[in-house]
């Protein structure tokens, strides 16, 4: 997961030539905007660096191999909100009878106040469930990856067609306050990964 070099030139340097990002405590919040983008069997992936070692090389999340070819992206918060608008269309059109939203920790970090701008309209679709994480796991063709800075909507229903009105709470939403992962978070985690496998 560590990066050492880019066109023979220590990583970093890479991010801080071109977008004077510093080595510092707020690396991960500067360079949030800007990921690594990857292209991989014709999809390009966003890989976001979280981590600086000694000025040189910078850590990932989600592996870059050895030779493969990369550019500086650019994560424009209005166009991640459209994008997640584009989604909620193509959810509401399937009618689902419930929704689950796995988002990239790193989203929320930088859409910061707008965060909920990309997943509260799912709540008025149908009932909802999430939590960020740190990586999501997709399959294409033959490869399996972990990815960041992706959000996974999963959307289920039972019936064929459209499935009756359901009530939805619009109200105000309640923040979960305390550790995230206690003993609760853990049981339904597993029950989920369980369900999807």
């Amino acid at each position: 997961l560590w990066l050492k070099t880019i066109d023979n030139q220590p990583a970093f340097e890479v991010y801080h030539r071109y977008l004077n990002i510093e080595d510092d405590e707020n690396f991960f919040l500067n360079v949030l905007e800007f990921p690594l983008l990857v292209e991989r069997n014709g999809v390009v992936y966003a890989k976001t660096p979280n981590e600086v070692k000694d000025h040189h090389d910078i850590k990932f999340i989600a592996d870059i191999k050895q030779g493969e070819s990369a550019r500086i992206g650019y994560g424009n918060p209005a166009l991640i909100i459209q994008n997640a608008r584009d989604i909620q269309d193509r959810v509401q059109a399937f009618h689902p009878e419930g929704i689950f939203i796995y988002s990239c920790t790193c989203r929320r970090f930088l859409l910061q106040n707008e965060v909920e701008l990309e997943t509260k309209a799912f709540q008025t679709i149908a009932p909802s469930a999430g939590f960020y994480t740190h990586g999501e796991i997709v399959s294409h063709e033959e490869t399996v990856m972990l990815l960041n800075a992706t959000m996974v909507t999963v959307s289920m229903k039972e019936v064929v067609g459209k499935p009756p009105e359901a009530v939805l709470e619009t109200g105000p939403t309640e923040l979960r306050t305390g550790q995230p992962c206690n003993r609760r978070d853990n049981r339904m985690i597993a029950r989920l990964v369980k369900f999807f496998s």
